[in-house]
């Protein structure tokens, strides 16, 4: 097997930073870079093929859900899963380790730099929202994935706020940015359901205060994050599955998206017992 290279996915988020680059040794020690490479090194070794449950035991991570959380995904059909995106990897690592025991069909959209970890390519329909210059047409490319995979009867988990959550000053509260409208419209062009699901939790007073200076340090703070997060468990909830038929009652996209996002909120004060962790 190939040795994935030093500070692949630091290299990427570093990238995006520009101007600050000369920084690389002070960045390599402040956001854990060795740490995570060690943590990409351990996927690698274990070469599982359960890879979304190897690297939530890889990197220290639980979840929690109830019974009824796991009995509404629909086992059948095409169906988008979206999700709110408090954290960043551990978010998809937990969601899939979850929605993969209901939807072994399952794929989850992500940044283009998450295909850098070792095995989780089969699972990842890479989208890039780092290069101008490139994202338009991988963007284009990813959204012909999503749509011959629903079309085949497939299940896509989707982040629709396409960043992780952050200090909102407007509300004075950690929240999603503005979720995408074409997640609501991709399911009308294919008749998918879609299921909202809730991740509990959030990131450091440190990175939301570091990331409220520039989106750009919020991003290269990830890594950091997502090591800090051992030993965390997040708690998951699943909303009742939305037919295509039923966003008919919200004819535009912005609106059934509004829809949407309020019932993946009322998620954070569901009630059910735990049943799994």
């Amino acid at each position: 097997m190939t040795k994935p290279r030093r500070g692949a996915n630091v290299a990427d988020l570093r990238a995006a930073l520009g101007p600050l680059a000369w920084a690389e040794p002070l960045l390599d020690r402040f956001f854990n870079a060795k740490e995570f490479d060690e943590f990409l090194e351990r996927i690698l070794a274990a070469g599982r093929s359960d890879f979304f449950t190897s690297a939530k035991e890889q990197a220290q991570l639980s979840s929690s859900w109830s019974d009824e959380c796991l009995a509404r995904i629909p086992r059948q059909g095409p169906l988008i899963v979206m999700s709110n995106h408090p954290h960043g990897l551990a978010d998809g690592i937990v969601a899939m380790d979850f929605l993969l025991r209901a939807r072994p069909d399952a794929l989850v959209v992500g940044n283009r730099w998450l295909a850098r970890i070792p095995g989780i390519r089969p699972w990842l329909i890479e989208v890039n929202p780092f290069d101008p210059e490139q994202s338009d047409l991988e963007n284009i490319a990813g959204t012909r994935r999503i749509l011959s995979h629903l079309k085949a009867g497939g299940c896509i988990l989707t982040f629709p706020a396409g960043e992780v959550s952050s200090f909102c000053f407007k509300n004075l509260q950690v929240q999603d940015a503005t979720w995408s409208p074409q997640i609501a419209r991709i399911a009308r062009k294919v008749n998918a359901s879609i299921l909202t699901m809730h991740l509990a939790g959030q990131n450091s007073p440190l990175f939301h205060s570091l990331g409220s200076l520039h989106p750009k340090i919020r991003t290269i703070m990830l890594l950091r994050e997502f090591l800090s997060h051992r030993g965390k468990v997040i708690r998951i909830r699943t909303a009742k599955a939305v037919s295509a038929t039923q966003l008919e009652d919200h004819p535009d996209d912005d609106e059934a998206t509004s829809f949407l996002r309020l019932r993946c909120d009322l998620l954070a004060n569901k009630n059910e017992k735990v049943a799994h962790a």
